[in-house]
C-alpha cells in the first residue's frame, strides 16, 4: 500500500520497470520503492490538493498492482479526479485507489474526470462528490473511452447523472465492472452508469440508490445506449426497473448462480458469495457481511461502515450500506483468522454517529473462512 505517490515519468533505461511507448507519449510509473532516486512524491496521507494531479494525460499511468490510500482532493471548479482529463491515447491501468475523498464541480470521479482513452484492472473506494452533475465512483464523463475490468465501493453524490462506475457515458465501452457504493442525487441515477448512450456489458451493481426526483434504475438511469449480460440487486440498490435492460436478482440469487451470463472474467456468485473479479483476487476471497441498524431498528441506508482489524482499517473496509441495511466486502484469502478482533464505527449518511448502537466482535468464521452477522443492533 502506498502512503506516498511517487511520480517517474522517464524510467532509466535498461530498468524492469521502463516502460517504452514508442508513440511518444509520457509514460508514468508508480514506484514506491524508487524513492532515492526520484526524492519528489505527493502525501496523500497529509495532504489536500485543490487540482487534479495530474490536469491532462495521454500517455500511460502504470500502477504496477500498487495502491494509492487517502487521496484527497477538494476544488469547485470541474474535471476533479486522480487525472482531469485522460485523452484518447491515455491509459490507465493496474491501480487501486482506497479512501479516497474527492470533491469538485461537474465531471468529478475517482481516476478521471473526463475519458476518451482506456482504463482497464483499476478500483476505487472512498467518496465522491459533485456540486454540479457529472460523478462516478472512477469517471465523471466517458467519451469514446474504454473502462474494462474495474470496481468501485463508497460512496457517489451529484445532482444529476450519477453512477456506480460512470456518470455519464456519452459514447464507448464500460464491461467486465462492478459497483457496490451508494448513490445519491436527484436526477439520472444507475447503479453502473447515470446517463447511458454508450454500451455496457457483463456487469452489476448492489448499492443504494437515493434520490428526490427522476430516479432512474438498478444498472442505469437514463438510457440511449445498449446493455447486455448485466444485473443487479433489487433489495440492495432499492430499484425493481433498470432503464435498457439488464436483470433485477434477489441478494440470494445474485449468490447463487443467477447472475452466470456475467463471463469468465468473474468468479464467485454461488455458495453465498458475491461475483467479483478473478483478476483482482486469484486465490479467491474472505467475506464480511452483516446489516446495520438504526435505533428504531428499521435497516440503516446509506450509511457508512468502517471496518477494522486490530485498531487498523481494512483495505476495503470502507463502504456504504445498501437500502436495506445490508453491507458486504471482500478481502484476499488469508486476511482474516479465528479470534481475530474486527469491529466496526457506523455514521448514517457519512454525517452523524448514531448513539445507543452496538456490534459483535471477535465472530468466529464459518467452515468457509467467511465472517457473517457483524451487525449493529439498537441498544
Amino acid at each position: 500500500m502506498m502512503t506516498g505517490l511517487n511520480i517517474d515519468v522517464e524510467a532509466p533505461r535498461g530498468r524492469r520497470d521502463d516502460l517504452d511507448d514508442r508513440a511518444g507519449n509520457p509514460v508514468v510509473v508508480l514506484c514506491p520503492d524508487r524513492v532515492a532516486d526520484h526524492p519528489a512524491q505527493l502525501r496523500t496521507a497529509s495532504s489536500t490538493y485543490t487540482t487534479a494531479l495530474i490536469p491532462t494525460f495521454g500517455g500511460t499511468l502504470e500502477g504496477l498492482g500498487h495502491t494509492i490510500s487517502n487521496l484527497r482532493i477538494a476544488r469547485k471548479a470541474d474535471y476533479t479526479a486522480l487525472i482531469g482529463n485522460l485523452t484518447n491515447t491515455g491509459t490507465i491501468r493496474d491501480i487501486a485507489l482506497t479512501g479516497v475523498s474527492i470533491s469538485g464541480g461537474g465531471y468529478a470521479g475517482g481516476l478521471a474526470g473526463y475519458n476518451a482513452g482506456v482504463i482497464t484492472n483499476a478500483s476505487v473506494s472512498g467518496s465522491i462528490t459533485s456540486s454540479a452533475n457529472n460523478a462516478g465512483g472512477l469517471v465523471g464523463y466517458n467519451g469514446a473511452g474504454l473502462v474494462t475490468n474495474v470496481y468501485a465501493a463508497g460512496s457517489v453524490k451529484s445532482n444529476g447523472n450519477i453512477g456506480g462506475v460512470v456518470g455519464w457515458a456519452q459514447n464507448g465501452l464500460v464491461s467486465n465492472a462492478y459497483s457496490t457504493a451508494a448513490l445519491t442525487g436527484n436526477s439520472a441515477i444507475g447503479g453502473i452508469v447515470g446517463t447511458n448512450n454508450g454500451s455496457i456489458i457483463s456487469t452489476y451493481a448492489t448499492g443504494a440508490i437515493n434520490g428526490t426526483s427522476g430516479i432512474g434504475g438498478g444498472l442505469v438511469g437514463s438510457n440511449g445506449g445498449t446493455v447486455q449480460s448485466s444485473y443487479w440487486d433489487i433489495g440492495t440498490t432499492g430499484r425493481s426497473t433498470s432503464p435498457g435492460g439488464g436483470i433485477g436478482l434477489t441478494t440470494a440469487q445474485l449468490q447463487s448462480g443467477s447472475a452466470s451470463g456475467l463471463g469468465s472474467a468473474f468468479a464467485g456468485g454461488a455458495n453465498g458469495l458475491s461475483p467479483y473479479l478473478a483478476s483482482f483476487f486469484p486465490n479467491g476471497v474472505q467475506v464480511i457481511s452483516g446489516t446495520a441498524y438504526t435505533n428504531s431498528g428499521a435497516g440503516a441506508a446509506n450509511a457508512i461502515v468502517n471496518l477494522y482489524s486490530g485498531g487498523s482499517l481494512l483495505a476495503g473496509g470502507t463502504l456504504a450500506t445498501a437500502a436495506n441495511g445490508y453491507y458486504y466486502t471482500i478481502l484476499p484469502v488469508g486476511t482474516l483468522v479465528d479470534g481475530g478482533s474486527i469491529g466496526q464505527t457506523l455514521t448514517l449518511g457519512g454525517a452523524s454517529l448514531v448513539s445507543g448502537v452496538d456490534y459483535r466482535d471477535g465472530l468466529a468464521l464459518d467452515g468457509k473462512g467467511n465472517l457473517g452477522g457483524l451487525s449493529s443492533a439498537p441498544a
